[in-house]
């Protein structure tokens, strides 16, 4: 039987969440939760991390990757309420609505997290004509 240091839920979202205020860490630990404990492991594995903005936070400002890419996805009509940062492996959340937090973390997370430790690193994104080779 594996033992694990990361076996109970509190253990895994604390070492999923970075950066987090007690009060974001209660709105933001139950959906995270919600995921199997194994595949929670394999995101804290890979490295993948969920970091709240504060409210006066831009994603630029908290980003290695997009603040050196000079993409300022603020300036965006309509930002996004999270964002997955391939490169960093990290969720950034503006809005903790279960909407916000349940898309980003299952969905993209979890996607980017599986691929990369299988070593897959193919994306094939809506709109794009052929698949762009990231480094997960």
């Amino acid at each position: 039987m594996r033992s694990s240091v990361l076996s109970r839920p509190s253990d895994v979202v604390s070492a999923l969440l970075v950066d987090a205020s007690e009060c974001e860490r209660v709105m933001i630990a139950d959906h995270v939760r919600a995921n199997p404990i194994p595949l929670l492991e394999r995101l804290v594995a890979v490295g993948c991390r969920v970091r709240p903005l504060t409210r006066n936070e831009r994603y630029r400002d908290v980003s290695p990757a997009l603040r050196r890419l000079g993409v300022d996805v603020d300036a965006w009509p309509v930002p996004p309420a999270g964002l997955f940062v391939v490169e960093e492996r990290t969720v950034y959340l503006r809005s903790f609505t279960p909407m916000t937090i349940g898309h980003e973390p299952r969905t993209r997370s979890i996607a980017h997290s599986a691929m990369a430790s299988i070593g897959a690193a193919t994306i094939q994104r809506f709109g794009q004509r052929s698949p762009r080779r990231d480094r997960l």
